[in-house]
């Protein structure tokens, strides 16, 4: 059975660019760098989970979105951290508020930034309660109101 996910590769243009980024403004912990300079992260520690970043020509890029997952009790300490290390967050709707917004139709509350290769990333944290797809996408204090 699965039961989550364990890894997942980027492909970079800038191996010590991607590094700076990668443990410097997100925290990572460096796991390994193989023989070909490829550098793997811990996610959520030691054995938990894994990126990859892989160094790769322009032609060879291919952007992709992956989201960590952040426990609701330290989202918007999070947010705050990451913001203070330069990263440039975004909503889901990319109206450069700074708010969260909530997915009812999970229901969870995400924010979003770019790597320096423009791999979307994701944080996001699961909300207590029942989903509610109807309202679709909406502000995190609107659905703190309900």
């Amino acid at each position: 059975m699965i039961r989550g996910l364990f890894e997942t590769h980027l492909h970079v243009l800038d191996l010590t660019r991607s590094a700076v980024f990668y443990e410097d403004q997100l925290g990572l912990e460096l796991a390994h760098t193989d023989s070909r300079g490829a550098r793997f992260y811990w996610i959520g520690g030691k054995g938990n989970a894994m990126l990859g970043l892989w160094k790769k020509e322009p032609h060879e890029m291919v952007k992709q979105h992956f989201a960590f997952e952040v426990p609701l009790s330290e989202f918007t300490e999070t947010l705050d951290n990451l913001t203070q290390k330069g990263v440039l967050l975004d909503n889901f709707v990319g109206d450069k508020t700074g708010r969260p917004y909530v997915f009812g139709w999970m229901p969870a509350v995400s924010m979003y930034a770019e790597d320096p290769d423009g791999h979307l990333i994701e944080w996001l944290s699961m909300l207590p309660g029942e989903a509610k797809p109807e309202l679709g996408v909406i502000p995190w204090e609107d659905w703190d109101k309900l």
